[in-house]
């Protein structure tokens, strides 16, 4: 995918780590348990712990410098997360139920948990007063919370201009089929491929492997469908294969000689390469792999 300051390092561990000391909140940090399925601005958190039926997220997953700064007092035990114009300052300290809001009490559903020297806070308290968009689906035993970072990047990928929504698309982390194919064979390049007009589901091509990507309502990628061809053996396949997704466009990120080549895809799936795009001498496209179609409208989105 496309390659994408922090606090000093002291700082930024203090915050983050912080220490691990007695305290109440330790007995909810051995009652915590892995917890159903979580995404941050649309990438799975492994990390996520449940206590008590709520769900509890790292705290340095919240990484968002044009929102929230942190720091952390290991005397008091308290991380304190200010806004960039320092209008909303919230304290939570380590086993307290009850946070600060600009010098305000704000109850907690659960007490701000350290375990093995992380910082973790309720999803509930992020919603109601870090301002982040959290939504639960019970069907799907997910929660989705979204940065205000996240949320823009999200507005782009479901409802921006085309070119912006397919550089979204790649941003993301697709989670893998059950058991997954494995690249084999050679190859310093990777191939993305979008219907005309679409951004939400795409192809990736690399090595030998082929991968269809499909992005849902809440902007999570997930690979649908992966085959495999390599020379000498019979194909290999996984998943439910997808439509095709021709007539579209491809890009071709080249890893080596750092160009991008582009092309259209005819209905018949045929390729026809449009131009090649030399990074060096076209700075606007580093880390950037999508280049605008002329004439090409957005079918898809909200």
């Amino acid at each position: 995918m496309n390659p994408i300051k922090a606090l000093k390092a002291a700082a930024a561990a203090a915050l983050i780590a912080g220490a691990v000391l007695p305290g109440s909140g330790l007995a909810e940090a051995k009652a915590a348990a892995p917890a159903p399925l979580l995404f941050i601005d649309g990438q799975a958190q492994s990390s996520a712990l449940s206590v008590g039926g709520r769900i509890l997220i790292q705290l340095r997953s919240l990484q968002d410098p044009d929102w929230l700064t942190y720091s952390y007092d290991a005397k008091t035990r308290t991380v304190r997360a200010a806004s960039k114009d320092n209008s909303k300052i919230i304290e939570l300290k380590e086993g307290s139920r009850t946070a600060s809001v600009n010098g305000k009490p704000v109850p907690l559903d659960v007490s701000v948990v350290i375990r093995d020297g992380k910082t973790y806070v309720p999803v509930r308290f992020v919603s109601e007063s870090m301002g982040a968009y959290v939504s639960y689906d019970s069907a799907k035993s997910r929660t989705v919370v979204r940065t205000p970072k996240g949320q823009k990047s999200y507005d782009a990928l479901m409802g921006g201009d085309l070119a912006a929504a397919r550089e979204a698309a790649l941003d993301l982390t697709a989670l893998p089929l059950k058991d997954p194919l494995a690249v084999e064979g050679e190859g310093f390049s990777v191939t993305y491929s979008f219907p005309t007009g679409e951004a939400l589901r795409y192809e990736m091509v690399y090595k030998q492997l082929l991968s269809s990507i499909v992005i849902d309502g809440d902007g999570i990628a997930q690979v649908v469908y992966q085959r495999s061809e390599i020379y000498g053996q019979p194909p290999k396949e996984k998943g439910t294969k997808p439509k095709s997704i021709a007539p579209g466009y491809y890009f071709t990120d080249n890893v080596m000689a750092d160009y991008i080549y582009y092309g259209s895809i005819d209905s018949n799936g045929e390729a026809k390469e449009l131009e090649a795009i030399d990074r060096a001498s076209h700075p606007e496209y580093k880390n950037k792999l999508i280049v605008p179609i002329d004439g090409e409208k957005r079918t898809d989105g909200k």
